[in-house]
């Protein structure tokens, strides 16, 4: 992780601006990468905090979106909120039974993925997720299909603004409008 003209961007990979080309002959070049054989976007790393990275690339053959997984216990809340900063908002998602607990961190060109116990943000909770976008594309989609700006106002789901490493709870929404949380 790193910035990339004032973009968050890994291994120098900035969406919009590289090509799937490119980016392919970027990770290649990390020592003992493999290359999914079912699955050509992506990428297997053998040694280090990185696992997995997945490319989505455009029709234009840009790439829109890196997807990167950590090893487990790699990559913790705590080191990229101190390294970063806050985040703009966090969004706990409707509980299921493969994630119980399951919360978004958002920042303006990152997206964040963490599991939680009752829905509280520890500095020790391990990333499970980074997802690297462009500003115009970092997005939510809502149960109802609705595209929404996570650091913007206006967005139909549940959301908190940032208040420290707590407990941020799932909460069903009443109604599908605002519902935004600052306690």
């Amino acid at each position: 992780m790193e910035l990339c003209d004032n973009d968050l961007c890994y291994q120098g990979i900035v969406p919009l601006k590289t090509t799937y080309e490119e980016a392919r002959t970027i990770i290649t070049q990390i020592p003992g990468v493999t290359w999914n054989t079912n699955q050509s976007d992506t990428a297997f790393v053998p040694e280090g905090p990185i696992r997995l990275v997945h490319l989505l690339s455009n029709a234009d053959h840009q790439i829109w979106e890196v997807d990167v997984h950590p090893r487990d216990n790699a990559i913790t809340l705590g080191y990229i909120i101190s390294r970063l900063g806050p985040p703009c908002a966090v969004y706990p998602f409707k509980p299921s039974p493969m994630y119980p607990s399951l919360i978004s961190i958002a920042y303006p060109t990152m997206g964040l993925w963490v599991e939680t116990n009752n829905w509280r943000l520890e500095t020790s909770l391990p990333i499970k997720e980074i997802d690297f976008v462009p500003p115009i594309l970092q997005s939510i989609i809502t149960s109802d299909q609705q595209l929404i700006d996570p650091c913007g106002e206006n967005n139909s789901v549940i959301k908190y603004q940032w208040r420290g490493f707590r407990q941020y709870p799932y909460q069903k929404p009443s109604h599908p409008t605002l519902n935004i949380y600052s306690s």
